[in-house]
């Protein structure tokens, strides 16, 4: 079947695509999302526009993975080697921008899956660990809001997973 992805280049995908892939456009400049214009009857072939001779690449299906993996366990590791020791200063700048930047992704995540709930709880923690306005804190605070951010990263390893972050939104 020949589908053209959203920057109209042709792509050919198998005559029966599985019913909820998302496919992408198999030029390596491009890989936008693609659209099907034509079945695999030779009815509609006359729909298909653009140049017969140009090449045709077969489109790849998107790999569906938890995209929210990584960040949440470097966070968990940053966390929990916060929370064991003391360390230099500039081990918790490091620490306030990655956890920040963390939770600004995973909440954003969370929004394209619908989770409000952990919208507003990734929301808090990125404004908690926010690299611009400190909080002041005494070191022994910190360290149980450094475990308890710990555990609220755990947790949306279970909860904020989807299939792969591709949400209906997405594909609109």
């Amino acid at each position: 079947m020949v589908v053209r992805c959203r920057n109209g280049h042709n792509n050919r995908v198998p005559d029966t695509p599985k019913p909820n892939a998302t496919y992408r456009c198999g030029r390596p400049d491009c890989r936008g999302p693609i659209d099907i214009i034509w079945g695999p009857s030779s009815a509609g072939a006359e729909n298909v526009q653009g140049d017969a001779d140009a090449k045709v690449s077969m489109a790849l299906p998107v790999r569906r993975f938890s995209a929210a993996k990584a960040p949440a366990i470097v966070c968990i590791v940053l966390l929990l080697l916060a929370v064991a020791g003391k360390w230099p200063y500039g081990f918790y700048v490091l620490l306030r921008l990655v956890i920040c930047g963390s939770a600004a992704y995973l909440a954003f995540a969370a929004y394209s899956l619908d989770k409000h709930a952990w919208v507003w709880l990734m929301g808090a923690t990125a404004l908690l660990f926010n690299p611009v306005v400190r909080i002041p804190m005494a070191r022994s605070s910190w360290q149980v809001v450094d475990f308890i951010a710990a555990l609220v990263f755990a947790a949306s390893l279970l909860f904020i997973r989807g299939r792969g972050w591709q949400s209906s939104k997405q594909l609109r």
